[in-house]
C-alpha cells in the first residue's frame, strides 16, 4: 500500500517534469514534409514544419540524395481503402525509424478494420515495429480544418503488436505526434529480461538472488528495488537472467560477461550497475546513473612518529625563520645602540660588554636565558626587556607547536604520492575495471597487461597480505569493506561493532584519483526501451526514491566508526618514544663534547711536553 501511494504521488507530481529530460526526438524542431502523391493539403501548423516536397512513390526517396539525408521528416501518404493502407505499410516498414509516417485514409478505421490491421501487422510488420515506431493512420483532412480528429498509432513492445487510438488537435503539431512517451507508458505486462551477476557474497545489499531449483530469482537489494519500481511504473514483468561475469575487455577489444549477454540479445537490460567507461560506451548504452564512485586505496594504518621523522618534524621553515630573524633583530638592535652610544655619549662597562657580545646575548635571550650583567643605560634596558618579551612569546609558541605535533599520532601515508614514496606494493581487486590508469599515475610508468593481471588478486588473498605486508589495495569501498568484515568475522571472535571499531583503527582509506566514475545499468546500442527506462530512473531521482534505496544499501556496505571524544582526558599522553630524539641529541652533544675535551687534553699534553715557553 505504501509503495502504491509513492508511485501515484511520484507519477502525479513529477511526470511532466521528468519526461522532458529524455525525449529522444526534438519535438520543437521543424520537420520537412514529404507528400506521396498529389495531395498537398497543409494540415500542419506552419511554424512546426518546413518545406513541402511531393514524390510519386516511396522508393524514390532512396534515389534522391536530398531527401534521404533529411533527419526530421514527416512522410504524408494519402490512401484509398484498407488494402492500400497495407500496401503502403509494406513500403514504409524499412524506412528510417526516426521519420514520422502519416497515412491518410478517407474514413476512420472501424473495429473490423482494426482487427484486420492487427492481423496484417502480426504477419507482415512484427519484426519491423518497435515501441518507438512512428506510424500513424488518420482520416483524410478536408480543406476546412475541423478542430480535432482521431489517429491510430501502430507500434510493438517486443512481440506484442499494439494499435491505439488517440485524439489530435488541428492543425497538427509535430509535438503531438512525436511525444510518444506520454502515451506509451504501459508495456502490457511484457517480459523484460534483466541480466544480473549473483553478487550477494561479494557486495551484500546491492542485489540478492537465489536459485529455486533451476529458476533464478531476484529477492532484494538496491538494484532490485530500483528495477521493481521501474517495472511497476511501466507495467512489465521481470525475467531474471543469471550473468556470466563482470564486464571486462578482452584482448581483441570486445566486451565479455554481462555485456556480451546484452550484445547477443540474451537479455534486454543489465541491472548490475557498471562504471560508465569510454571503452564500454562504444558498445553499450548506459542509462541514467544510479551511483558515483571514487578510486580509493586501502592500507594498514602506520604511525608517522618514528625516530627519523620526529627528529625533523617540528623543524618547519616558518618556525625557524621566526626564531632566527628574532635573534638577528635583537643582536643588531643591541649592537647599533652600542655603536651610537659610544659615538654620542660615554659607554659603561656593562653596556660595552653586552653590546660587544650582542649575538651571544641574543641567542641566549631567544632561549629565555638571562645574562650575567645588566645594562646601565635606559635605551639598552628597553631593548633588553623587549627582547626577553619577544623571545618568551616565540619560545612558548614553538614549544606548544612542538608538543602538539609529538603528542598527535598522525598517519604515515597521507597523500597518494606517499604510497610510492614509502615503496608500498600496489594490489588491485579482480572486480573493479578502472585501475590500470590509476596505477600508472601513482607509479609514473606504464603497466602492461601481464603486470596488471599479476596485481589483481581476490579478496581472500588480498586481506591477509594487507595486514602482513606493506601493501596498498585499490578497490571500491562498497566492495572492500564488506569483504574485510567477512574476513575478520572468520578470523576473530569480535562482534560487529568491535569489527567496525577495529577497521576504523587499522585501515586508512585514501582517495588516489580526483576523477569520479558514474555507474549505471546498460542496454544494447539503440535499444528502443532506453528513453522509457531513463524517464522512470530520472523520476526516481527527482522524487528522492533513489537516495532512499541508496542510503539503505550504503548502511549495509559501510563501516560506522565511533566518534572520538575531544576531551583532554581522551588525548594520548606523550611517551618515551615520542621524545626519543631529545635524548639522542643530548647524547650526541655529550659525545661531541667528550671528543673535543679529549682532543684539547691531548693537544695540551703535546704542547707542554715539546714546547718550552
Amino acid at each position: 500500500m505504501h509503495k502504491s501511494l509513492l508511485l501515484i504521488l511520484a507519477a502525479a507530481i513529477g511526470f511532466i517534469q521528468s519526461q522532458l529530460h529524455l525525449l529522444s526526438m526534438d519535438v520543437s524542431r521543424k520537420y520537412d514534409v514529404i507528400v506521396l502523391g498529389e495531395n498537398t493539403t497543409k494540415i500542419f501548423e506552419q511554424e512546426s514544419t518546413g518545406v513541402y516536397s511531393t514524390i510519386t512513390q516511396f522508393s524514390s526517396i532512396e534515389s534522391s540524395s536530398d531527401l534521404s539525408e533529411l533527419q526530421n521528416v514527416i512522410v504524408l501518404i494519402p490512401t484509398t481503402d484498407l488494402d492500400d493502407v497495407f500496401t503502403n505499410l509494406l513500403q514504409v516498414r524499412n524506412g528510417p525509424l526516426h521519420w514520422i509516417y502519416l497515412l491518410q485514409r478517407e474514413r476512420h478505421l472501424n473495429s473490423r478494420d482494426l482487427r484486420l490491421l492487427r492481423k496484417f501487422a502480426e504477419t507482415s510488420l512484427g519484426r519491423h515495429l518497435e515501441i518507438n515506431s512512428l506510424i500513424f493512420i488518420i482520416p483524410t483532412i478536408p480543406s476546412q480544418l475541423p478542430e480535432t480528429t482521431h489517429a491510430v498509432e501502430l507500434y510493438a513492445i517486443k512481440d506484442k503488436i499494439l494499435i491505439d487510438r488517440f485524439p489530435l488537435n488541428l492543425p497538427l503539431q509535430t509535438a503531438d505526434l512525436g511525444n510518444i512517451f506520454t502515451r506509451r507508458q504501459n508495456f502490457w505486462n511484457e517480459s523484460i529480461r534483466a541480466v544480473a551477476q549473483p553478487l550477494e557474497a561479494l557486495i551484500p545489499g546491492q542485489l540478492s538472488t537465489e536459485f529455486s531449483g533451476s529458476k533464478f530469482k531476484f529477492v532484494g537489494g538496491f538494484d532490485f528495488f530500483m528495477l521493481d519500481f521501474v517495472a511497476e511504473a511501466l507495467n512489465f514483468s521481470i525475467v531474471p537472467v543469471p550473468g556470466y561475469g563482470w564486464v571486462k575487455k578482452s584482448p581483441n577489444g570486445s566486451l565479455t560477461g554481462m555485456a556480451q549477454q546484452i550484445l547477443n540479445d540474451e537479455g534486454d537490460i543489465s541491472i548490475i550497475s557498471q562504471k560508465m567507461l569510454t571503452e564500454r560506451k562504444e558498445h553499450l548504452t548506459f542509462l541514467f546513473p544510479t551511483g558515483e564512485y571514487g578510486v580509493n586505496a586501502f592500507l594498514l594504518r602506520k604511525s608517522n612518529n618514528r625516530l627519523k621523522d620526529i627528529l625533523f618534524r617540528s623543524f618547519h621553515l616558518s618556525i625557524w625563520l621566526a626564531i632566527v630573524s628574532a635573534w638577528l633583530v635583537l643582536a643588531f638592535s643591541m649592537w647599533i645602540i652600542k655603536v651610537l652610544k659610544r659615538k654620542w655619549a660615554s659607554l659603561t662597562n656593562n653596556d660595552d660588554e653586552i653590546g660587544g657580545h650582542s649575538f651571544v646575548w641574543a641567542a641566549g635571550t631567544a632561549r629565555t636565558i638571562g645574562w650575567h650583567v645588566r645594562p646601565d643605560s635606559f635605551p639598552m634596558r628597553m631593548i633588553f626587556i623587549c627582547g626577553h618579551f619577544m623571545a618568551l612569546v616565540i619560545y612558548n609558541a614553538y614549544s606548544a607547536a612542538f608538543t602538539s605535533i609529538l603528542s598527535t599520532d598522525s598517519t604515515l601515508i597521507q597523500t597518494p604520492g606517499d604510497i610510492t614514496k614509502y615503496q608500498y606494493k600496489i594490489l588491485l581487486d579482480d572486480v573493479t575495471r578502472i585501475l590500470d590508469v590509476v596505477v600508472e599515475r601513482l607509479e609514473g610508468k606504464p603497466i602492461d597487461a601481464k603486470g596488471l593481471v599479476s596485481r589483481q588478486v581476490p579478496f581472500a588473498e588480498a586481506v591477509p597480505r594487507l595486514y602482513g605486508r606493506q601493501t596498498a589495495f585499490i578497490s571500491d569501498p562498497d566492495v572492500f569493506y564488506p569483504n574485510l568484515k567477512k574476513y575478520l568475522q572468520s578470523a576473530t571472535n569480535l562482534s560487529c561493532s568491535e569489527i567496525d571499531a577495529k577497521i576504523c583503527k587499522d585501515i586508512v582509506q585514501l582517495r588516489v584519483a580526483s576523477t569520479t566514475f558514474k555507474s549505471a545499468w546498460f542496454v544494447k546500442k539503440n535499444s528502443p526501451f532506453t528513453p522509457f527506462l531513463n524517464q522512470k530512473l530520472v523520476l526516481m531521482n527527482e522524487r528522492g526514491l533513489r537516495y532512499r534505496y541508496r542510503s539503505i544499501y550504503s548502511r549495509e556496505n559501510s563501516v560506522r566508526c565511533p566518534q572520538r571524544k575531544r576531551s583532554i582526558e581522551a588525548s594520548e599522553p606523550m611517551i618515551l618514544t615520542d621524545i626519543w630524539t631529545v635524548y639522542i641529541i643530548l647524547f650526541m652533544g655529550t659525545v661531541v663534547s667528550l671528543v673535543i675535551l679529549t682532543a684539547e687534553k691531548m693537544i695540551f699534553k703535546f704542547v707542554s711536553k715539546h714546547i718550552t715557553f
